[in-house]
């Protein structure tokens, strides 16, 4: 949360921010090592950003939304256990087709 309001320019983006996060659930996260043997992208992250990936596998997420081009970039617009990997440049883009 503290990342994405520093990458927001203008006020109304954080508070629609702030608005989304409600919706939001918080879990538990388990180590990324318990997910490697059936997630083999993982191996390819470095270990830094492993939790990540490992994350949105525990809880089934649609989507895992993410500006680290550096360590994502090879899967965005791909599916990887489900998940669909996007930049949020791509996501917006897709919102404003689906809501003109």
């Amino acid at each position: 949360m503290e990342e994405l309001q520093r990458n927001l320019s203008q006020m109304h983006q954080v508070e629609r921010l702030r608005g989304l996060v409600k919706a939001v659930e918080i879990t538990a996260a388990v180590a990324w090592t318990e997910f490697a043997p059936i997630v083999p992208e993982l191996m390819f992250l470095p270990e830094k950003d492993r939790h990540v990936l490992a994350a949105a596998c525990q809880v089934r997420s649609h989507y895992l939304i993410t500006g680290d081009k550096k360590h994502f970039s090879q899967w965005f617009g791909k599916t990887v256990q489900g998940i669909r990997i996007e930049p949020p440049t791509n996501l917006l883009a897709d919102f404003r087709m689906r809501n003109p």
